[in-house]
């Protein structure tokens, strides 16, 4: 029994850390999940930060945190702080702009088609970065009224 549970703990585990979340702004890596207790992280004498736009390694989520490995980091980090890579998502009945900056006057890359699956990148305050693939990969930003996520974080 015992080494059933060892294995099932294990599968979760390598499933878990299949997937990695990017940054979506720059925050302190923490020692703990535990808000009350937890302090940033100082290595050589150095506050350790998550920078806006990195992409870590999921190791393990407890409650509202993720642990995360990267950069020759290991910490946590507030959940509404990341965005999980590669999520997917649809584009919504108007269908949307596809700029190339998160910018309402950035050049327009194109239209997108409601209904059109695309792939979540990240976000940068009301913008989603998205990534289209047909033949080639089209990535550009869409304001995020105008798309529906699909596999949201829990």
């Amino acid at each position: 029994m015992k080494l059933l549970l060892a294995l099932v703990g294990l599968l979760f585990s390598i499933s878990l850390s299949a997937e990695n979340i990017v940054i979506e702004r720059t925050c302190n890596i923490m020692s703990s999940s535990n808000y009350m207790t937890s302090r940033q992280i100082i290595s050589k004498g150095r506050n350790m930060f998550a920078f806006e736009g990195d992409v870590y390694k999921v190791l393990d989520k407890y409650g509202d945190y993720v642990l995360l490995e990267g950069y020759g980091k290991i910490g946590f980090v507030w959940i509404k702080l990341v965005s999980i890579q590669g999520t997917n998502a649809i584009i919504g009945s108007q269908g949307a702009y596809l700029n190339k900056n998160p910018d309402k006057k950035s050049t327009r890359l194109g239209m997108l088609r409601p209904g059109l699956k695309i792939k979540y990148i990240m976000t940068w305050t009301t913008w989603y970065k998205i990534e289209q693939i047909r033949t080639d990969v089209i990535r550009g930003w869409v304001y995020a009224d105008f798309v529906r996520i699909q596999d949201l974080k829990k």
